[in-house]
């Protein structure tokens, strides 16, 4: 999964959301001829890429890798050889290795539209957005109608924060096909960006009733609710996806919603709950500590320990992710006590 650099609003649609499309196999070096197979090396070059895709098919990928490699060393310019090699390697999350073998497939074959697909997929994954981008465009001016490079320029341009730029090409994966999930869900996610959120709706509800059983999709749909201040709508989807489904991701958000609900017992619940799942959830702790805040706050008589234990939250995220600026300038604020109830400081919702 992707993960996309926007704003920290914790309604915005995050990384899990963002749907790389993975391209196949049968596109690789597509329009490329392999020359002299007289050449007792192309020869056992090619038996060897045999062997490597047949290893492939059956999973063995360290027997399929060492084969592909040792293709490659008999013919470097064995395209299809290091495209799957590129592909396993992507498989696996080395992203750097897959990098460089795609861009040696496309230095061997520019003309194929899948080849500066995958180089850009794989850049992508690395957070090389602008690398990204460039090799989508090429792939588009080759194949103008390629969903999977329309619809990944529209979300590498809204990780970038442009999601205008990226809006014609995600509404353009979306009018190929009508019927694809990803394309809705992704083109909701640019309309979430650029604040169209009665837009986002549309899309999002779209997309889920092609493909009910899309949590992630469903999660997206409440923070976008959460965005138009409809919060009541909000909690019952995500007390309705709980039902179904549960996760770190899903305690925490269903946390802040509470919080919008100013219901911050409950909310404390939901963030707890978030790090049963995952006991290093930094954001979790981040939403801990703003329920401890608002418990703190709301109280009759400050609740001197509900604000001490905000601030152990808030150390305890920093702790697991210290680039934080903005929990650590709430840790200064708050490290002391407040002089009344209900007293206003720097805070607001955090989150990934």
């Amino acid at each position: 999964m992707l993960r996309m650099r926007f704003r920290s609003r914790w309604w915005l649609p995050v990384s899990a959301r963002m749907l790389l499309v993975v391209a196949g196999l049968a596109a690789a070096g597509a329009g490329c001829q392999q020359r002299r197979l007289s050449d007792p090396a192309l020869v056992r070059g090619t038996d060897l890429y045999v062997q490597g895709a047949l290893a492939h098919q059956e999973d063995d990928q360290s027997r399929a890798i060492a084969a592909l490699q040792s293709a490659l060393q008999e013919n470097p310019n064995l395209i299809m050889a290091r495209f799957l090699l590129g592909t396993i390697y992507r498989q696996q999350g080395e992203y750097s290795a897959a990098v460089e073998q795609f861009k040696r497939v496309v230095e061997l074959d520019p003309y194929v539209a899948s080849n500066h697909y995958n180089l850009g997929l794989a850049y992508h994954l690395l957070a090389r957005l602008q690398e990204a981008v460039a090799s989508y465009l090429q792939a588009i001016h080759l194949k103008p109608d390629d969903l999977k490079s329309n619809m990944n320029l529209g979300l590498a341009y809204t990780a970038l924060g442009q999601p205008a730029r990226g809006l014609p090409y995600a509404r353009k994966a979306a009018d190929l096909d009508p019927r694809s999930v990803d394309a809705l869900a992704n083109l909701a996610v640019v309309y979430d960006a650029m604040g169209n959120h009665s837009a986002a709706e549309v899309a999002y509800r779209r997309a889920l009733e092609l493909d009910p059983q899309r949590p992630e999709t469903a999660m997206n749909l409440a923070g976008c609710l959460l965005a138009q201040k409809r919060v009541t709508d909000a909690l019952r989807l995500y007390e309705e996806l709980l039902r179904q489904h549960d996760s770190a991701l899903l305690r925490q958000r269903y946390g802040y919603a509470l919080l919008m609900a100013e219901r911050a017992d409950d909310a404390v619940t939901q963030f707890q709950r978030a790090l049963e799942h995952d006991p290093r959830s930094f954001q979790a702790l981040n939403g801990l500590g703003e329920a401890r805040l608002a418990q703190y706050r709301n109280s009759a008589q400050l609740d001197e320990p509900k604000r001490l234990a905000a601030v152990a939250a808030w150390k305890q995220s920093l702790q697991f992710n210290p680039d934080q600026p903005r929990v650590q300038e709430l840790l200064r604020i708050h490290s002391r006590p407040s002089d009344a109830p209900g007293a206003s400081g720097a805070s607001g919702a955090l989150g990934g």
